[in-house]
């Protein structure tokens, strides 16, 4: 998508038109799931979750959810042991 600010404008916008599309639609309680995969935005989770929040609740949309995934290599999680020492 591009930069920072245009990632934040195209979920924004999906969500809205997405909100927009069931509010016309009422398909009753049928979820509509929208799914975003982010390469290395992590650092604009908070803005994202604010402004989703916001269209849907100014829509009164129940049933459109957006999920934000940020993938994380194999290398950059350390394991740690589970000792049931506590």
């Amino acid at each position: 998508v591009g930069s920072t600010s245009d990632i934040l404008k195209f979920i924004s916008a999906k969500v809205a038109e997405a909100a927009a599309e069931e509010g016309a639609n009422a398909n009753g309680e049928k979820k509509r799931r929208l799914k975003f995969v982010l390469g290395t935005e992590a650092g604009m989770v908070t803005s994202i979750v604010k402004s989703v929040q916001d269209i849907l609740e100014k829509s009164s949309c129940r049933t459109v959810e957006a999920e934000v995934v940020f993938p994380v290599s194999s290398e950059a999680v350390m394991g740690v042991d589970d000792d049931d020492s506590t």
